[in-house]
């Protein structure tokens, strides 16, 4: 997914304007949808960063501000469009970061913060010999921890900021409801597997690797970022 992002100035006053390849691969079925990774990679106080996504059945938006020259705010919010998807996502923190050395342009950078939401939709997937199909209805609250090292390089006039960073997040879920329907077109037979419950906690796993390529004094740059989203703690009830 190739996404533009909105802009990140210096008390404001600098627009610049990225491009972000976002690659995820989940190890768990949609139960909640997870947004980008909000790691501002701040150096010193005044810095401004904001971020603006549209995709074919999303939009999202990112924002954060360096205070001081150790500590930041931030924030996100996440909209699903379309009918098979009705999702919305808040999240929110506090930002501490501190460089690794005086004589150092790398930092180290520890976020504390929270999400809410909701998520309603129905998704599938056939396959030669069957089928795959889920509906899911959940609400739920969370809190997250991240830490991330970022390692600023270089190569000639293009500078390359690299973040290696690890989110971990506790969801409690006030409403879950989880419809799986799966078939076998050889035999015949259709299984469902399915789960409601109320006030129940599972953890979400995502490390994940950011970069951003910039040419010096440009105002554009381009962003990958990459990991993986792992989701436990639900068991699945099925019937036949």
């Amino acid at each position: 997914m190739l996404e533009i992002w909105g802009y990140n100035s210096k008390f404001m006053k600098k627009a610049l304007l990225y491009l972000s390849l976002i690659t995820l691969l989940s190890s768990c079925y949609t139960t909640h949808v997870t947004t980008m990774v909000n790691e501002p990679a701040f150096e010193k106080a005044g810095e401004v960063k904001a971020t603006a996504t549209a995709g074919i059945s999303n939009i999202q938006g990112q924002a954060a501000a360096s205070i001081t020259n150790h500590i930041g705010v931030l924030g996100g919010a996440y909209r699903g469009i379309t009918g098979r998807r009705n999702t919305y996502i808040y999240n929110y923190g506090v930002n501490f970061y501190t460089p690794l050395s005086k004589s150092s342009n790398n930092t180290v950078s520890l976020t504390f913060g929270g999400s809410f939401g909701k998520h309603k939709g129905r998704s599938g997937v056939p396959y030669v010999g069957g089928h795959i199909y889920s509906s899911v209805n959940s609400r739920y609250y969370g809190n997250y921890m991240q830490m991330a090292y970022i390692y600023n390089g270089g190569l000639g006039n293009v500078n390359i900021k690299t973040a290696f960073l690890v989110k971990l997040e506790r969801l409690r879920f006030s409403n879950y409801d989880v419809v799986f329907d799966y078939s076998n077109n050889k035999s015949g037979n259709t299984y469902r597997a399915q789960q409601n419950a109320t006030n129940r906690t599972a953890m979400l796993f995502r490390p994940a690797i950011s970069h951003i390529v910039q040419k010096n004094e440009s105002i554009f740059f381009m962003q990958i970022q990459y990991g993986v989203n792992i989701m436990r703690g639900f068991k699945i009830d099925e019937t036949e």
